[in-house]
């Protein structure tokens, strides 16, 4: 359900896949494993980022520069509450998420607890 909720995504955009591997009893990366199969059996482009500390994942999606950003057409957020609120935080801040200019608009976010 999820890759349908996020498809279809145009030639150049992907799905951003932000992942805590210790999550979940340390299950984060076994749910990534499971959830990316259903992304590449219908051919969506993905990049994952795999979180080592806390604030890693606010500081990965900060640093995006715009050219980068404007490709994701999503943000799968696996790990805990943590994970969650960082990233959508990070989203936030950046420029152009404010009401009308666009990002929030066009930004599917989802969570794989």
């Amino acid at each position: 359900e999820v890759a349908a909720a996020l498809l279809p995504c145009a030639r150049d955009e992907k799905i951003l896949f932000i992942v805590n591997p210790v999550s979940g009893h340390r299950m984060g990366q076994q749910h990534f494993d499971k959830v990316i199969r259903f992304f590449k059996m219908a051919h969506v482009d993905t990049e994952q980022m795999f979180t080592r500390r806390g604030g890693h994942a606010m500081e990965y999606i900060q640093a995006m520069d715009p050219a980068q950003m404007a490709r994701v057409r999503g943000i799968v957020c696996i790990g805990g509450d943590g994970t969650v609120c960082e990233v959508i935080n990070a989203v936030l801040a950046r420029e152009g998420a404010r009401p009308h200019e666009g990002l929030l608009e066009r930004l599917a976010l989802g969570t794989v607890p």
